[in-house]
């Protein structure tokens, strides 16, 4: 999936609809499955410009800035104006945690009195994540906690990188989130069975005639 959405940004374009229902796993044959990325209707071009307006395309799985209301708005939309990269980052961030804690980053009750907020993430030992709601905005106390453990069960399944990761692509402030560039993939080398699997470093678009 960062492999996907890094390349996507490689070319020029940005997928702003990273979640869980648009990645598949391609397993032909019984072999090691594959990621795919789906549903390309609704992109950016970020070949001229990477800030751009950009609207929620699916409640929770937004960058959080997407909701800010102190930020640069378009006067034409009235959308706020974003760095689309690192936007697509919290968006995978956030597909990541979806899949760990078997809920979303945003709780929907914010959505609907419109605080747009993000959700504090907790851990509880033996990998147990969990979701709290909130009013005070994004809360990643708890997943740097994580990160920092020296816990002998979450260094045995990777879960402080696996933080540290998560981390670095669901800071609040997109200043200071990590974007999907090839030298980020150093960080996802625990979690590749294979090491001597072909890596993301040299991704290509499938010709028309490949089906």
């Amino acid at each position: 999936m960062v492999a996907g959405v890094s390349y996507l940004h490689c070319i020029g374009l940005g997928h702003l609809d990273i979640k869980p229902e648009n990645i598949l796993l391609y397993n032909p044959g019984g072999s090691e499955p594959l990621v795919k990325i789906i549903d390309y209707g609704i992109m950016a071009d970020i070949r001229k410009k990477a800030e751009q307006p950009v609207f929620c395309a699916t409640i929770g799985y937004c960058a959080p800035e997407i909701f800010a209301k102190d930020g640069p708005i378009d006067l034409t939309t009235k959308l706020a104006i974003v760095h689309v990269p690192t936007a697509v980052a919290w968006s995978v961030g956030a597909t990541m945690y979806t899949y760990l804690a078997s809920g979303m980053v945003y709780p929907m009750m914010n959505y609907m009195n419109g605080a747009g907020r993000v959700v504090p993430m907790g851990y509880r030992r033996y990998g147990e994540w969990f979701v709290r709601a909130s009013k005070d905005g994004a809360h990643l106390d708890a997943l740097e906690e994580l990160a920092s453990s020296d816990d002998n069960t979450i260094k045995q399944y990777h879960i402080k990188e696996l933080a540290q990761f998560m981390v670095q692509l669901m800071q609040s402030d997109p200043n200071k989130r990590s974007a999907l560039e090839s030298s980020f993939y150093k960080q996802l080398e625990p979690f590749v069975r294979d090491k001597n699997a072909a890596g993301p470093s040299t991704p290509r678009l499938a010709s028309p005639s490949e089906k």
